[in-house]
């Protein structure tokens, strides 16, 4: 729909020669474009409110529009990232079962270096699930611990290298979670 042409521009000069009849037909004309342009505007505005999640239109029609900041001094709602503020934490329970238990001497002071190491009386337990063939295999690693004979620091026998601290699946385990999640789309 095309919009009427408004009148041409007259000077202050030009007006004064016009007669009323002439003045009063040029207002009528610009308070009509006026209006018109009016609604023009109110649809346009209309239309930019819609988005792909105010109307059925599809994503690909949304205007790119950066997100909102909030103001300095407004306080960011809802919870943020990881853990929550009072929230008791949970591990797992372990795995049931043990397919294999390794014994793993202390070797080595890490304190001084030393290898003359005296028995101690605990052991630290960590159960580790390996991606092996069977196809997982639960390890009881069971770290000896000793005393340096020579600084008297208590000494724990070496994890092995695909050994995570603090972790209970294996390298090659959590290596193929990832990959099947990522790539496998498996979650």
């Amino acid at each position: 729909m095309k919009q009427k042409e408004p009148p041409p521009l007259l000077d202050r000069e030009s007006l004064k020669k016009l007669t009323p009849e002439q003045l009063v037909e040029m207002v009528l004309k610009l308070q009509e474009l006026v209006v018109k342009q009016g609604e023009t505007i109110e649809k346009l505005k209309g239309n930019l409110d819609k988005d792909s999640k105010t109307s059925s239109k599809p994503p690909s029609t949304d205007l790119l529009r950066k997100p909102e900041k909030a103001k300095e001094g407004e306080k960011k709602e809802g919870r943020g990232p990881g853990g929550q503020k009072g929230h008791e934490g949970k591990t797992r329970q372990g795995f049931g079962r043990i397919d294999r238990s390794e014994s793993i001497k202390a070797e080595k002071c890490p304190h001084c270096g030393s290898t003359h190491l005296a028995p101690g009386e605990r052991r630290q337990r960590t159960l580790i699930a390996q991606l092996v063939e069977r196809p997982i295999e639960i390890v009881e690693y069971k770290q000896e611990c000793a005393y340096c004979a020579d600084c008297g620091g208590q000494v724990l026998g070496v994890l092995p290298e695909d050994v995570v601290p603090g972790q209970d699946l294996g390298a090659s385990l959590q290596a193929m979670l990832g990959w099947m999640s990522h790539y496998g789309h498996l979650s």
